[in-house]
């Protein structure tokens, strides 16, 4: 057999090797791209096969994080009204606090008004509770009083 076709033959060989065999359908895995070059005829002949990887699939993964707990509001013991010890929580005045303390103390509930000393306005408060009365309302005032 003349040398040139021995090394074709050895060639597409290796190529049909390397690539499976051609076999088309969903159950064949991709492969790898094959250049099969073959050189000069020689005495021994040699083949060159360069091999170029197939891309490795990507995946896209998204991760959700919890939300943050929410922080506890900042108490603040701000003295006594009327035999009520009053608390405030988050930003609400020591001042409007007590004066809602007063305020409680002389008309009951469940609706008192207080003066703030900060904001120079009146507020509305809803207050609820027995020993430990809270009043809520204003611009997110929380005021405790306790007997």
């Amino acid at each position: 057999m003349n040398a040139r076709i021995r090394l074709s033959v050895i060639a597409v060989g290796v190529a049909l090797t390397l690539t499976g065999c051609g076999l088309p359908g969903p159950f064949r895995q991709p492969q790898p791209s094959v250049t099969a070059t073959p050189t000069a005829v020689s005495p021994t002949p040699t083949v060159t096969v360069s091999v170029t990887p197939t891309p490795t699939p990507t995946r896209t993964v998204t991760v959700t994080a919890a939300a943050p707990k929410p922080r506890p509001l900042a108490e603040k013991a701000c003295g006594t009204a009327n035999g009520w010890r009053v608390t405030v929580f988050g930003s609400t005045s020591c001042g409007f606090a007590l004066n809602v303390g007063a305020a409680y103390a002389t008309d009951g509930g469940p609706l008192v008004s207080a003066w703030s000393p900060v904001t120079m306005r009146w507020y509305d408060m809803t207050c609820f509770g027995d020993l430990i009365v809270d009043c809520k309302g204003g611009v997110a005032a929380w005021v405790q009083l306790r007997w």
